[in-house]
């Protein structure tokens, strides 16, 4: 009885070490303009193709793409010295929001952990994935299914329905 407990905790401490190791700290912070600069070409490369932000949807692209030039447009009316106002601020921290929510969600490097039981076993293995290697093997699975003419059972064409 003492052995599995022990096991658990044991694993359970090396899942939580994990998750502390990974860094999901804001992308876009715009403390000064010549910060912002570099931290939206960062953003605009990581999006391209093999980027860490490579799966962010057309739609989503639009949308940080539109924050930036959001954020760009406030610094560049922005005197250095002066204090933003508020409702200025509100618009600033709401565009870097929207865009470190959708960079966060669509980040390649972001690990992925689900607790699964193999085929054939009744324990639960703790299994983690990076998001990239979910989505590359998403896509090829979906290319496959493509290739072979497959389509999604549904309706009267499903077996046993």
């Amino acid at each position: 009885m003492f052995r599995p407990v022990l096991i658990a905790l044991v694993l359970l401490a090396a899942t939580a070490a994990h998750a502390e190791n990974y860094d999901a700290t804001q992308v876009v912070t715009a403390q000064t303009k010549d910060a912002f600069t570099g931290q939206a070409e960062k953003v605009r490369l990581g999006m391209q193709a093999d980027g860490r932000y490579e799966f962010v949807t057309s739609s989503e692209r639009k949308r940080v793409e539109k924050r930036l030039v959001e954020i760009q447009n406030l610094f560049d009316h922005y005197t250095e010295g002066t204090r933003l106002q508020d409702t200025q601020l509100v618009e600033l921290l709401t565009a870097q929001e929207e865009i470190n929510g959708i960079l966060t969600k669509r980040d390649g490097e972001r690990l992925i952990c689900k607790n699964e039981r193999p085929t054939g076993s009744h324990r639960l293995v703790n299994n983690c994935k990076t998001y990239s290697d979910i989505e590359h093997s998403r896509r090829a699975t979906q290319k496959l299914m493509s290739d072979y003419g497959a389509v999604p059972c549904s309706g009267a064409n499903c077996m046993g329905h």
